[in-house]
């Protein structure tokens, strides 16, 4: 009889996360790519992906899982905080697996979505560092905005030269179907050629 020593498996799984729309518009999409991938030496059973939506600023729309992955836990449509759990049987050495899931921004902010993976090999000791199996992805939801510069009047309209005379500038934020308050709005002015500034502007 011949006797074969069997090696201890030995595994490396790595998480990636990104999102494709940043910053996110409330009312728009964005879709999370979460890439696992492991760099062996040994294949990877039972591999559990699980990702957590924010829970706030951005909702749970859908989820795309490859061939060989299912997916037991899945969140509401259109929930927030929603956990998304996916099992794939087996990852062999230096292949990776791609889950996408789309997001819609609901309130002005940031949200966080984490996910984590995990292996047999890993609840075993097997996973050799495990340092990288979590990662999130910050996205920041901002409000829609039309913002216009509705008027530049001079007051008054004629004047000698050298008299002093004011530009009042209106600045408006238009309303609309999904439109809300304006961040940050900076206005800047050009004064004509053969013109001086002679006072502070106010506002």
């Amino acid at each position: 009889n011949t006797l074969t020593p069997v090696q201890a498996p030995s595994v490396d799984l790595i998480l990636n996360k990104d999102d494709t729309v940043d910053p996110l518009a409330v009312g728009d999409d964005t879709v999370y790519t979460m890439t696992v991938s492991n760099i062996g030496p040994s294949a990877a059973e039972n591999v559990v992906v699980t990702d957590t939506m924010p829970p706030n600023r951005i909702s749970y729309r859908s989820h795309v899982v490859p061939f060989d992955g299912t997916c037991g836990v899945v969140p509401v449509v259109d929930s927030l905080g929603g956990t998304l759990t996916c099992t794939f049987p087996v990852i062999p050495a230096g292949q990776s697996r791609v889950i996408t899931i789309t997001g819609r921004g609901v309130a002005k902010g940031t949200g966080t979505n984490s996910a984590t993976v995990v292996s047999d090999e890993t609840g075993l000791g097997f996973e050799t560092n495990t340092g990288n199996n979590a990662a999130s992805e910050n996205t920041s939801v901002r409000t829609r905005a039309d913002v216009q510069v509705a008027s530049k009047v001079a007051t008054p309209g004629t004047v000698n030269l050298r008299d002093p005379f004011t530009f009042l500038v209106t600045v408006r934020n238009n309303a609309g179907p999904g439109r809300a308050e304006a961040d940050d709005v900076v206005v800047s002015d050009t004064l004509p050629s053969g013109m001086q500034l002679t006072g502070a502007p106010t506002m």
